[in-house]
């Protein structure tokens, strides 16, 4: 059956950012353009490459590389959705939200889903980056 409503022109790119990301590959392949990055370093030369429409970051990468990757996401691709997979016995792992992070799911959780729930995320933001903006000032009385 139909996964989803509105199917992609083409499969955005999603950098994930794990030190088991080729393992996770497959999981996105169907949805995804994903590359893998197992390192934060990688995750650097990756990003200084290309941007990317999406990136998943495993918490097990530690929290300061976590954080600052966000923030620096945030400021250069600030389109991009940014989600973590936060570890197992992360006592708070919605506070990874509050860093910068659009979505979290806690491990184990089911990457094909996780993949299915960022794709429906991409779709969300295209629709909202495509609406009709409020209307501008009235012509000839713009604010100098």
């Amino acid at each position: 059956g139909q996964q989803h409503g509105m199917l992609p022109v083409y499969s955005p790119s999603l950098l994930l950012i794990s030190p088991v990301a080729d393992l996770m590959l497959t999981s996105f392949a169907g949805i995804f353009e994903p590359t893998a990055a197992v390192t934060p370093y990688q995750s650097g030369v990756a990003l200084g490459h290309r941007a990317f429409r999406a990136l998943l970051l495993d918490a097990c990468l530690g929290p300061c590389h976590v954080q600052e990757i966000l923030a620096a996401q945030r400021r250069l691709n600030p389109r991009a959705v940014l989600a973590v997979l936060a570890a197992e016995d992360d006592p708070k792992p919605k506070l990874w939200r509050g860093v910068g992070a659009y979505a979290v799911w806690q491990q184990p959780c089911d990457l094909s889903q996780v993949a299915h729930e960022l794709w429906s995320m991409l779709s969300a933001a295209a629709i909202l980056a495509s609406a009709p903006s409020a209307p501008s000032a009235p012509r000839g009385k713009r604010a100098a």
